[in-house]
């Protein structure tokens, strides 16, 4: 039975929210990473401006509490939050290594994709699968006024090249592809790697482009000569995600692209329109490319962009943004474009993840953790999945026995195909 305009169907709520799913990008690290638990401030704001969701006195959290660690209470006392934290802390102390599972247990996911530099022993297989990421690769070299987001890359180089026993960086361009770039990406298909994922955004455009061989090789010799400006290192990064692209077609890795907004501060929205990776789309086709977050707020763009067959969507994030009755706009469209192309995905994040995207020091918000989050994005992601495919059974677009094959899909089945789980 379909109800009234507004609202989700019971049945098709009570299926989608039922459906064991597959976290296609999400953020979750280990324990001992986070700063502990301030008992004295059990909540700490930022001082840069959040989305409302993510707002610490968002009451959707009190949801979360009861849903993860039966809280009692329908306030933020701080008396309260103080036993809520010991709640929180008896849980991990008792279930000790299986506390992530028991975590992806609370909210029916089967597995989470979890993206790091290198696979964590805290989130271990089948439940939990990573994702390489790969930002890094593309500064072997540096720039002379680089940000320092990427300031940070070197030391990664430094342990790759010290790996590679080479001298770093390497005496040329070509050099460093075949001594460790190539190695690295091979090395990380074979710790168990799915997929890669850059968040270029929040450094630049991406618009990655065609570059000749011979310019990239002399801004590398200049960048380790006399040095090379941030515009001329952009052409290095260009070349060598081309280079990147045609290794993860090899290695039958998707790429994931961060698109849409971003939490850094002064974060430019203009350069993660979905449309800015066409030429590099195209330019590799045998490379499977996700843009993350529903692209929103280019949402329409990140959509057209399916039109692409390499191409695919997921919607992690987007509900960091909207709540279920605007996210499920987004999901309609992709499902009457291409509804073997869309993902489901959470991007659960912790206070430590979000502090390194912001460049700024982490809190302690021990009750915000990338488990509370999981909880609440997942709930938004079910509802907006749950009313657009109503709102499309209502409108006729499909029939009733399309539903559940829909869901799934979304749900579960895309990853499935697209990453090979």
């Amino acid at each position: 039975m379909v109800t009234g305009p507004g609202s989700a169907d019971p049945g098709i709520d009570r299926f989608v929210r039922e459906l064991a799913a597959i976290d296609d990008h999400a953020h979750p690290i280990p324990l001992e990473w986070e700063p502990p638990p301030d008992r004295d401030r059990p909540i700490f704001p930022y001082d840069h401006p959040l989305p409302v969701r993510m707002r610490p006195t968002n009451p959707e959290y009190l949801d979360a509490w009861r849903a993860l660690w039966d809280y009692e209470h329908d306030d933020f006392d701080d008396g309260h939050l103080r036993t809520l934290i010991d709640k929180k802390q008896q849980v991990q102390a008792a279930e000790g290594d299986n506390y992530h599972s028991w975590v992806l247990d609370r909210i029916t996911i089967e597995t989470m994709l979890a993206v790091d530099s290198f696979p964590q022993p805290s989130f271990p297989a089948p439940r939990f699968r990573w994702l390489a990421f790969d930002d890094w690769l593309m500064w072997p070299v540096p720039a002379v006024d680089q940000k320092p987001i990427t300031s940070r890359y070197a030391e990664q180089m430094a342990q790759a090249c010290r790996q590679a026993g080479v001298h770093c960086p390497p005496p040329t361009l070509d050099d460093y592809v075949h001594t460790v770039l190539a190695p690295v990406l091979d090395r990380q298909k074979a710790d168990g790697a799915v997929g890669l994922k850059f968040h270029t955004p929040y450094y630049r455009p991406i618009d990655f482009a065609e570059v000749p061989v011979s310019l990239a090789r002399e801004l590398y010799r200049r960048a380790s000569d006399s040095g090379i400006t941030i515009d001329e290192h952009r052409h290095v990064e260009d070349y060598l995600f081309a280079i990147i692209a045609a290794k993860a077609a090899e290695l039958d890795l998707p790429i994931q692209m961060h698109t849409g907004q971003g939490p850094r501060h002064r974060f430019e929205n203009k350069g993660s329109n979905p449309m800015l990776m066409e030429a590099a789309v195209v330019a590799a086709p045998d490379t499977r490319f996700l843009m993350l977050h529903a692209g929103w707020p280019f949402a329409k763009e990140a959509v057209a962009s399916l039109s692409q067959p390499n191409v695919f969507l997921d919607i992690s994030g987007s509900s960091v943004h909207l709540y279920a009755r605007n996210l499920a706009g987004i999901v309609r469209d992709a499902l009457e474009w291409f509804p073997e192309k869309i993902l489901y995905g959470t991007d659960a994040f912790s206070d430590t993840a979000h502090a390194f995207m912001s460049s700024t020091e982490p809190r302690s918000n021990f009750l915000h953790g990338w488990e509370e989050k999981a909880w609440l994005l997942d709930r938004t992601a079910r509802e907006a999945i749950a009313l657009a495919l109503t709102d499309m059974l209502r409108d006729r677009v499909i029939r009733a026995g399309d539903v559940d094959r829909l869901a799934t899909m979304i749900m579960r089945g895309n990853a499935i195909d697209l990453y090979h789980l």
